[in-house]
Parts: structure tokens; sequence; C-alpha cells
């Protein structure tokens, strides 16, 4: 599963660098180190925080457990270590500082999302259910 991620990183990393639309002297390289260290942070604590309000109660060597999976993940995906947290004060910090850069979502890249997922799909060659409740 690993690999398949990175695949698909490489892929849209290489399909954004070769369209015409990405703006290379502006935005530099399409998914860069200092992204994946912060995705790593926000999916780690966005991981507990939906748990919570499903009403999952976390002991405190579960939450670091948590944390300490998606840190392992973010170094497998060569995250350099100067960019993975060290615990979830840290985590936090790197949240709250990617938050701020963050520019605002148009309505154009919510499509653009759309078209990467169903390119995540095709590489991958997942296939989708839809079960009927």
């Amino acid at each position: 599963m690993t690999m398949r991620i990175r695949f698909i990183h490489a892929k849209v990393r290489y399909m954004l660098h070769r369209s015409d639309e990405w703006g290379k002297e502006a935005w530099d390289c399409p998914v860069s180190a200092a992204h994946l260290g912060y995705a790593t942070a926000v999916f780690s604590m966005y991981l507990l925080h939906c748990s919570k309000r499903l009403g999952v109660k976390f002991t405190r060597e579960e939450q670091e457990g948590v944390m300490d999976v998606f840190r392992y993940m973010g170094y497998l995906f060569d995250v350099p270590d100067a960019m993975l947290y060290e615990d979830m004060k840290e985590a936090k910090r790197i949240v709250k500082i990617g938050l701020l850069c963050e520019p605002p979502v148009y309505s154009d890249e919510i499509a653009h999302l759309g078209t990467g997922f169903e390119m995540t799909r095709h590489t991958t060659k997942l296939q989708t259910e839809t079960t009927q409740i």
C-alpha cells in the first residue's frame, strides 16, 4: 500500500509538472516534502479529532500510538525528520502554521480535486462498490 501511495504522489507531481496550468515559477514543486509533513500532522490530528467527536475514548498511550503510526508513514514517504512532528503538541503547531499558509479554496480547485481522485482510482485500479441501505 505504501508503494501505491508513493506512486500516486509521484504520478500527481509528474502530471502537474507537465501541465500548462501548473504555475511552476509561482508554486514550485506540486507536492513538496513540507506538504507531506503537514499532511502527516493533519491526518493524525484529524483522525483523533473525528474519532473523539464520534464518542471514541483514547488513552494517552493510544493517542501517542496513532501519532506514531502517522509519523512513521511520513518517514516512509521520505518526509525529512525536521518536518516530522515529535509529539502531539508539535503536530498541533505544524497544523496551525500550515493553516495560516494555505490559500482559500476556489470552486475550480474543487473540480480539479475531483479529477485527481478519479486519476487516483484509475492509476491504482481501485474498484468502488455502491451498497444500497
